[in-house]
């Protein structure tokens, strides 16, 4: 009987949260899904192991992942990445970690879902080509009614979720497992207990024409703040990025001029990590009495 091809993902429940999905599809096409840390998040762990093997000035974000893939390097033959895409930010260093991993162990096979299988083709086209890939079969019926789930949001900063007794801000930027929608985290729960929070989307800003090198949403994040201001949306704005959010430096500048230019409402800016989220939490104390 023929070994079963093994494979892991190292993003995690990553930006999709869709890992029980990707637990069934391997499933259905009889590969072994190696699980890892999948529960809970040992983020203290991962970043040390990311920084004795991986150049260390880089975002937490891409530590846990790649922490990860070191932990399971030995137990499986391909590893399946991800690419964070949303309406305000893409994160390029995705495709950097995948890199990495490619050259660190050459004996993993990496792929990248979409990217390196049919680019702008539909999901049910992707699973049968990742099928073969795997398997040597397509699994064409077995995966015609399947669906990646949409991610399930933990934050939600619509307008119809504000609540009239508190201050409202305006959230721009992200910082993975500390100040994120989709990621239950100390600090968010600590903010939203006290605040209303909104982000850039949130007031309908779409289809605003973007320029395609730049990670940031600028443009659509601007036409955000110019409606807040107009309706008298918001209190305040909170700027938030990794400590190693190379885009949010180069973007933030420019965001942070225009609400100066059309407002005099108070910035917050917020770079939370493993060891400082009390302080961030101090930070966003002072701030809130001031805005």
């Amino acid at each position: 009987m023929a070994k079963k091809i093994r494979i892991g993902l190292p993003d995690g429940n990553g930006c999709f949260g869709s890992i029980d999905f990707w637990k069934e599809y391997f499933d259905l096409i009889g590969v072994e899904y190696v699980a890892n840390d999948d529960d809970k998040y040992k983020l203290k762990e991962y970043v040390t192991m990311s920084n004795k093997v991986f150049p260390p000035s880089i975002c937490v974000n891409s530590k846990y992942r790649l922490g990860r893939a070191l932990e399971m390097k030995d137990k499986v033959d391909y590893f399946l990445f991800f690419l964070r895409e949303d309406e305000i930010s893409n994160c390029m260093a995705s495709i950097y970690r995948v890199e990495w991993i490619k050259n660190y162990f050459p004996e993993i096979k990496c792929i990248v879902w979409k990217r390196d299988l049919l680019p702008g083709k539909s999901d049910y086209e992707n699973f049968v080509c990742l099928s073969k890939l795997l398997t040597g079969n397509g699994n064409e019926e077995l995966l015609k009614d399947i669906a990646i789930p949409k991610r399930k949001v933990i934050y939600d900063m619509s307008l119809r979720k504000m609540k009239p007794d508190r201050k409202t801000f305006m959230l721009i930027g992200v910082a993975p497992f500390f100040v994120d929608l989709y990621r239950k985290s100390s600090l968010m729960d600590y903010i939203t207990g006290k605040v209303n929070l909104l982000n850039p989307t949130s007031i309908g800003s779409w289809g605003i024409k973007e320029d395609a090198y730049k990670i940031y949403r600028e443009n659509t994040i601007i036409d955000s703040i110019n409606k807040a201001e107009k309706h008298n949306l918001v209190d305040g704005y909170i700027l938030v990025g990794d400590a190693f959010d190379m885009p949010g430096k180069y973007s933030f500048p420019k965001i942070r001029s225009h609400i100066n230019n059309v407002s005099d409402k108070k910035i917050l800016e917020l770079i939370p990590g493993i060891s400082n989220e009390e302080q961030c939490k101090a930070t966003f104390d002072e701030f809130l009495l001031q805005a």
